[in-house]
């Protein structure tokens, strides 16, 4: 599967990252970029959250939704210029315009899997998180109100159901889940994997 790109989409408190620490761990080699190092780059200096989904907001008031789109695709693009064959291991993106421009340009090349869980577990995460600087059950308002998540989520290759206790259990079944995918070869661009 080190041929094959990864995109992982869903709401705060689902298991996003968790799922991309292991999988960096999995393949070494590809490039990990989530939307809001994308953000940091476009601004020129690390932000919170809260302050990216304000800049997020402004930007694309300003410049429209493309501006972000054509930003990462001419990021990856230039990365793979540099490193042809690179893959990637993308976290985070939170509008359908990136969304399916990474589907367009990756094709069958890249696996799309969608993280859920529910409310009340994906609350207890979220509550954890917060700090004296911004509460995430504010931000998890502002991103519902902003983005469509759970369509994209719906629109992925494979779902993993992330109501797990403990993260040995998320990462067994993100191990069984692309076992199954290499398998079945039911994915367009997966049957390479080897694990």
């Amino acid at each position: 599967m080190g041929g094959t790109s990864f995109c992982i989409v869903g709401e705060q408190g689902a298991g996003k990252s968790t799922i991309a620490d292991y999988m960096k761990k999995k393949f070494p080699g590809h490039e990990r970029i989530t939307s809001g190092q994308m953000w940091d780059r476009i601004v020129g200096r690390q932000l919170t959250h809260y302050e990216r989904t304000v800049v997020q907001k402004e930007i694309v008031a300003e410049r429209g939704e493309g501006y972000f789109v054509d930003f990462v695709m001419k990021w990856i693009k230039g990365v793979r210029e540099k490193n042809p064959g690179r893959q990637f291991l993308v976290e985070g993106i939170r509008s359908r315009e990136i969304f399916d421009a990474l589907r367009k340009y990756f094709g069958r090349g890249m696996l799309f899997i969608g993280v859920t869980a529910d409310e009340k577990v994906r609350s207890g995460r979220l509550s954890a998180r917060d700090s004296a600087e911004e509460k995430t059950s504010e931000r998890e308002k502002i991103d519902g109100a902003q983005f469509d998540l759970r369509s994209m989520v719906r629109d992925c290759d494979v779902v993993i159901a992330n109501d797990f206790g403990d993260v040995e259990s998320l990462y067994e079944k993100v191990e069984s889940t692309l076992r199954e995918i290499g398998e079945d070869a039911k994915v367009p661009g997966v049957q390479d994997i080897h694990f």
